[in-house]
């Protein structure tokens, strides 16, 4: 038997798909701890992609 909050059956969906629904539901629920925080980790993960992936790039390319 499957907990109710189980995303296993979610599987199958792409993933852009799962974190749209997510972000409805959120926001139908007015969950805005919940959808603070994800645009929070959203703003410090583009942030740390585009200071880190050209240092990355940089160090790939002295190999």
């Amino acid at each position: 038997m499957q907990a109710a909050n189980d995303d296993s059956h979610a599987s199958d969906q792409p993933l852009e798909v799962v974190l749209h629904a997510r972000y409805l539901l959120a926001l139908k629920n007015h969950r805005r701890d919940g959808l603070v925080l994800g645009f929070f980790y959203g703003v410090l993960t583009t942030g740390c992609a585009w200071y880190l992936v050209p240092k990355v790039l940089a160090l790939l390319a002295r190999l």
